[in-house]
């Protein structure tokens, strides 16, 4: 069909070189009502208005990297060469930033300035990531800083080697900031290749009553972790110093689907799940399924499951692996732990010296027993 303007319509698409509303003119030969072009004007507004919507609440709303990388700035030598904008590959939208290898580990980082939280707020960052035969040094992933760096929330890392776009969250309440700003801040890999899309900051507002249409609101899950069956392998998750192979997700759960499995371990590295809120005055018992093979006898106490609070101050009772085991078993342990300066405690996974230990089904429950397992 010809146009006006000597452009050529194929029916039943939009040419990219015509507007919409043009489009809506030609369809059916020409005769569209004002009827139709009524209706379409109402969904266009519509459309436009559920956009903002969309992405209104996002402190980061950059974060899609369509726009470029110009409210962005590189920091440290030749910075900018370690960030660029992927037009090949994206989680949603048509590009994705890449970080390339910077084997100096010298603070190489790529930052979004002049972001206003609350210090009283909690916030919720959630990146999604996938990488090709990456590492990372000690300065990883993405996090939010204070102005100074006197503090971060925890990093968002995806799991070492090759992996497939999945997103990956934390929670945090940000400390006081001199100046009220916060920046957001992403390290490239030291090995591999990083890539980083559909970066979320909005103020958390967590769902501790679950709606019931067919009476009162339902109590929120007993169990205060978060994907503590793997199930969405590494999200919530959070791999304390250097990174390698040593923790990794594979299939063979108790359930016969995914769970954590720790091999080759050495050092201070640890697998962390941050934010969680404990009761000091109250017992607690964490649990969780484990089998072994060929491990030895660790050579401290603190070789297994445990909690901290803020600045490693308290530690309970461990949960040590099982020296000798050939099929899935439960264990657990009740203990009470001291104060957290920011109410806030951490749950600490470090693995066996030597052999290869396989966890599931994590669970930290209120009371001195273990009941039955239930995810978040």
């Amino acid at each position: 069909m010809k146009l006006p303007n000597g452009q050529v319509q194929k029916t039943g698409k939009i040419d990219s070189k015509i507007g919409f509303k043009e489009y809506v003119m030609n369809m059916n030969n020409g005769a569209a009502t004002r009827k139709n072009l009524f209706w379409s004007s109402q969904l266009m507004a519509a459309l436009a208005c559920s956009v903002v919507a969309i992405g209104a609440d996002n402190l980061v709303p950059e974060g899609d990297f369509e726009s470029g990388l110009s409210v962005y700035e590189a920091q440290g030598a030749d910075a900018k060469c370690f960030f660029v904008i992927d037009e090949s590959t994206a989680n949603k939208g048509s590009k994705s930033l890449a970080c390339l290898p910077n084997e100096t580990e010298n603070k190489i980082a790529l930052r979004k300035s002049g972001i206003v939280l609350d210090s009283a707020k909690k916030y919720k960052l959630s990146v999604v990531m996938k990488g090709q035969d990456a590492d990372f040094g000690k300065m990883r992933g993405v996090l939010v800083i204070n102005e100074g760096w006197h503090w971060s929330s925890p990093a968002l890392t995806p799991a070492p080697g090759t992996s497939d776009w999945t997103e990956h969250t934390t929670i945090f309440q940000p400390k006081l900031s001199s100046n009220d700003k916060y920046q957001l801040v992403i390290f490239p890999p030291i090995k591999g290749k990083l890539w980083v899309d559909n970066i979320r900051l909005e103020e958390d507002t967590p769902a501790t009553v679950a709606s019931n249409a067919d009476g009162p609101a339902v109590a929120a899950s007993k169990n205060k972790l978060r994907n503590s069956n793997f199930a969405n392998d590494m999200k919530d998750w959070m791999i304390h110093e250097k990174l390698n192979e040593s923790f990794r997700i594979e299939a063979g759960g108790t359930k016969g689907e995914k769970c954590l499995v720790i091999t080759g371990y050495s050092g201070k590295m640890t697998l962390r799940q941050g934010n969680i809120e404990l009761n000091p005055e109250k017992q607690y018992t964490l649990s969780a399924w484990m089998k072994s093979e060929d491990l030895e006898p660790a050579s401290t106490p603190w070789k297994g499951l445990f909690i901290i609070n803020e600045g490693w101050h308290s530690i309970s009772k461990c949960l040590p692996p099982p020296e000798k085991t050939s099929d899935w078993q439960r264990y657990s342990v009740t203990f009470t732990i001291k104060a957290s300066s920011n109410g806030k405690y951490q749950l600490v996974i470090a693995g066996p010296e030597k052999g290869k230990l396989w966890i599931d089904s994590i669970q930290l429950e209120e009371g001195t027993g273990a009941s039955d397992y239930v995810s978040n």
